[in-house]
């Protein structure tokens, strides 16, 4: 395994946070659109015996586990992770990924 140089650190760093805001930017709009709300999800349950909210939720944990199973099954090896990296061509930047 090749070592990080102090750039290449902050960069995969800026390159990390941009990505997460990315993403989180794209799944608050898409919740906001499709009013997923875990306390909204409970009460139209109890209150209005409405659960097709509750099943959106407990779809949203069921993927959830499923993902980090699956992440956390191909995180055994690095030689595996490669496939999923960001940045292919460069590989040994995400090695990180399967300590």
């Amino acid at each position: 395994m090749t070592d990080l140089s102090p750039e290449q650190i902050r960069s995969l760093g800026s390159q990390a946070l941009l990505i997460t805001f990315v993403i989180t930017a794209a799944l608050g709009a898409i919740m906001q659109r499709t009013n997923f709300c875990t306390l909204g999800a409970v009460s139209d349950g109890i209150l209005m015996e409405d659960w097709s909210r509750m099943r959106q939720w407990c779809l949203a944990i069921g993927i959830a586990i499923l993902g980090v199973a699956f992440m956390s099954h191909l995180g055994s090896d690095a030689r595996k992770m490669r496939s999923l990296c960001l940045f292919p061509s460069r590989p040994s930047l995400h090695l990180w990924l399967a300590q």
